[in-house]
């Protein structure tokens, strides 16, 4: 039985997909699970999965018509194996001994472990984010801190015990249809029911920065300049 479950949603990705799925096969910790979770992608994304899936028994493959990210993580979740669940987005890569500094973290009593993480723009050029906080040992502060932005709103980037999970806590996003800030309503969705946080020091994710980065993190942190009925969906979470 694995002890990570590691889910990628893909919409598009053929140009990325080889780069992230590789990071994630050639981690040195290697008891998980690979989830690859097509979104009705139009372009041969699907085909790179099955290649990848014909030479790794630890892939799994799941098609879906185009629903969204979030739909992909609730799908990925359904048939997820592991103790923990690790998000990674398809353009995105993680270092080689990322899971290993973040399981034998969380294997501590941890619900949720996150590290630091690169950013990676379009010229390869590299800057490395680091956060403040350490540690958080109560449910009360773990919200305050998320509803403060001082905890980052991104699944990515961590692992999180499965257990804190519910197909409810997906479909927040799902039946409000938003797909920019997903990421975001599903921690605070979960928040009620973490108990233990820890932010370690090392990146453990390298975040490939597009166009659409400034736009999400508008959304995320303000909402401003966006149409009025979209920001009445999000508030209404």
């Amino acid at each position: 039985m694995p002890h990570i479950s590691i889910i990628i949603p893909i919409y598009k990705a053929e140009k990325y997909l080889d780069r992230c799925i590789n990071s994630v096969i050639n981690q040195s910790y290697r008891n998980f699970e690979l989830i690859l979770v097509n979104d009705g992608s139009p372009d041969s994304s699907l085909n790179i999965c099955r290649t990848w899936a014909n030479k790794d028994s630890r892939i799994k493959v799941m098609e879906q018509e185009n629903l969204g990210a979030n739909a992909s993580r609730l799908n990925g979740y359904r048939v997820a194996k592991g103790e923990y669940l690790c998000f990674v987005d398809a353009d995105d890569t993680m270092p080689l001994n990322a899971l290993e500094k973040l399981y034998r973290e969380i294997s501590k009593g941890y619900d949720v472990v996150k590290g630091n993480y690169m950013t990676v723009n379009s010229f390869g050029q590299c800057k490395y984010s680091a956060l403040l906080i350490s540690e958080i040992t109560n449910t009360t502060c773990y919200i305050q801190k998320m509803l403060e932005n001082e905890l980052l709103p991104f699944l990515w980037g961590g692992l999180y015990r499965k257990s804190l999970f519910d197909e409810d806590i997906f479909n927040l996003s799902i039946r409000n249809k938003i797909v920019i800030g997903e990421d975001w309503i599903t921690n605070i969705g979960i928040a009620t029911k973490v108990k233990k946080f820890l932010q370690i020091k090392e990146v453990v994710y390298e975040y490939y920065e597009l166009c659409f980065y400034n736009e999400y993190i508008n959304y995320l942190f303000g909402l401003h300049g966006k149409d009025d009925e979209y920001c009445e969906r999000f508030s209404c979470i």
